[in-house]
This record gives C-alpha cells, sequence and structure tokens, in this order.
C-alpha cells in the first residue's frame, strides 16, 4: 500500500482502488491490499474538525514522490501532466505531492482520482492529518500503486480537507503518438 506522508510522522491511508488494479504488488514492492467490503463509511471515534481552510500548493503529480529520511527533503521524480499508452484500459502507478499551509487542528485528507468526462471516482486516499503549528507548512506526499486509466482524456487528483474541495492536479491521457495542441509531448506508458 501507498505511503502518505505529512511533515516528519508517517501515516498510512486507506487506498480504495478496483481490484483489478492491483497486481499484487504496490510501486515500491511491498503487498498491496484493498478492502473491498467497505464503502468509505467505516466507524472511526467522534473528532472535532477544523474549520481552517488550508491553502494548498500544488498538487504535483509524477513517478516517484520521496522524502529523504536524513535530510527530511522531497524528491519528485518524473514529473508530468501528460501519458500515452498504445491501448486503453490501462493502469500505471504514480505519486502526488502536495503542500498545506496556514492550516491548523485536525484534518480528514482525501485524494480522489477521477475520470474528468464521466466525473467517476476511479480512486480514493484517505488519511487524518493533525497540525498543530499554522504558521509551518506540511508536505504530503501518496504514491497510488496502480490507478485506473479506462480511456483517452482528461484525468484529476482532487484535494479534499474535511469536506472542503481545496483544488486539482491534472494530466491527460492520450494514445501513443498522439498528443493535444496545447501539452508538450508526453511520456511513452509501458502497457504490460
Amino acid at each position: 500500500m501507498g505511503t502518505l506522508a505529512a511533515s516528519s510522522r508517517q501515516m498510512i491511508p486507506v487506498i480504495q482502488m478496483p481490484a483489478s488494479s492491483c497486481n499484487g504488488h504496490d510501486n515500491v514492492g511491498s503487498p498491496c491490499s484493498y478492502d473491498q467490503t467497505t464503502s468509505g463509511n467505516m466507524t472511526e471515534p467522534e473528532v472535532t474538525l477544523s474549520q481552517v481552510r488550508p491553502l494548498l500548493t500544488g498538487p504535483v503529480i509524477c513517478d516517484i514522490a520521496a522524502r529523504d529520511p536524513a535530510s527530511g527533503k522531497w524528491n519528485l521524480i518524473g514529473i508530468f501532466n501528460q501519458v500515452a499508452a498504445s491501448r486503453f484500459p490501462t493502469q500505471r502507478p504514480l505519486s502526488v505531492y502536495l503542500k498545506l499551509a496556514d492550516a491548523v487542528g485536525t484534518y480528514r485528507l482525501e485524494i480522489r482520482f477521477v475520470q474528468v468526462r464521466t466525473g467517476e471516482q476511479l480512486a480514493l486516499a484517505t488519511a487524518n492529518l493533525e497540525i498543530s503549528d499554522r504558521l509551518a507548512s506540511q508536505d504530503v506526499g501518496v504514491a497510488f500503486p496502480r490507478v485506473p486509466i479506462p480511456a483517452e482524456g482528461k484525468y484529476e487528483f482532487q484535494i479534499w480537507a474535511n469536506g472542503m474541495h481545496l483544488g486539482a492536479g491534472t494530466f491527460t491521457a492520450s494514445y501513443l503518438g498522439r498528443s493535444t495542441d496545447t501539452e508538450p509531448p508526453g511520456e511513452r506508458l509501458n502497457d504490460g
């Protein structure tokens, strides 16, 4: 399963994706598991959520978002906004990095992966964050094992905190050899 990290603490999110998206391991070789019996309505202890709306920087979509344990710095490898595939549907591992500022209190963070044309939510990562210093920014990175990309088109990672939509990061999926007029050529996606 991917790891969601905020500040210096590591948190494990609930990532909901179709069972067909899991090949038995995530993108770093760890076993992945998806609970198909829950629909996100798990009973959690009553928590007072913050009403302070965080400021969002990013999100940045990339191949890998990794935090260096020695320096605490984030490394974003393979930043992209377009994916090319030889066939659809396809899937790929990827990471999302974002920074929250001007936040304080308890937050239920959701990163929703949505196909823009249909509005269908294809994957979801959730985590609870406790932010104590409003003046400090909070770095967050999540690795999605394999997101499904059912067709050509635009996809977005919507960022939500306590039911407040903070923004989104997008990418466009197209057939190999075809690119949009406004986007630079994308990376080649190996469909295997």
